[in-house]
């Protein structure tokens, strides 16, 4: 997995979450080569065509046809307005007292064919919106019991919502806490990845 806070130019930063198929030495350095490009393209592009040329990017230096699922937001603190690309991704959710807003807006996964563009999606937040971008080493982690039972996308959702009066790195450490309940000592398969902002 990948994550970053990458600051922008007036008082803007972007948020990036990926997750690269695959395991291993290649699927790491076409991670470590997505990260450099999204450190230096940030700045001079729009979200959209930023994920166009990193997909390009990513398609052209590897050979072995893997891709990368992508979350990718640029946040105004001032007017709490992000806009954001969801590239096939887990879509986070923005928890807003009983409320839940996923942000699916994007298109395909990143590197995976030739010419994938995407749409851009916008949220204006409020003050106690808890927003929770995650990789699927959250959602797809197993019970002890049960190969079937997962904690979900809703596990998330559900776990943040009880805690979202909280501050954001309390929510953060309470939800890892849950997960690791949840599995009750059962191994994880893959990354576990979580951003958590919260909205003063």
């Amino acid at each position: 997995d990948l994550f970053d806070v990458i600051p922008l130019d007036d008082a803007r930063f972007a948020i990036v979450l990926a997750d690269v198929s695959g395991k291993g030495t290649p699927a790491s350095l076409i991670m470590a080569f997505a990260h450099a490009s999204f450190r230096s393209l940030a700045n001079s592009l729009s979200p959209v065509a930023l994920m166009a040329r990193i997909s390009e990017l990513i398609r052209n230096a590897n050979q072995s046809h893997r891709y990368a699922t992508c979350f990718y937001a640029e946040l105004d603190p001032g007017t709490r307005r992000m806009i954001y690309v969801n590239a096939g991704h887990q879509p986070p959710a923005i928890v807003r007292g009983d409320e839940t807003i996923n942000l699916k807006v994007g298109g395909s996964v990143l590197g995976l064919l030739p010419g994938t563009t995407f749409e851009q999606g916008e949220v204006t937040f409020h003050s106690g919106d808890v927003l929770a971008i995650y990789s699927d080493g959250l959602s797809e982690a197993q019970s002890a019991d049960d190969d079937d039972d997962e904690f979900g996308p809703e596990g998330v959702v559900a776990c943040v919502r009880a805690l979202r009066t909280r501050p954001a790195s309390e929510i953060l450490r309470l939800l890892d806490q849950s997960l690791f309940e949840f599995a009750a000592g059962r191994a994880f398969s893959d990354d576990r990845t979580a951003l958590i902002l919260k909205a003063l």
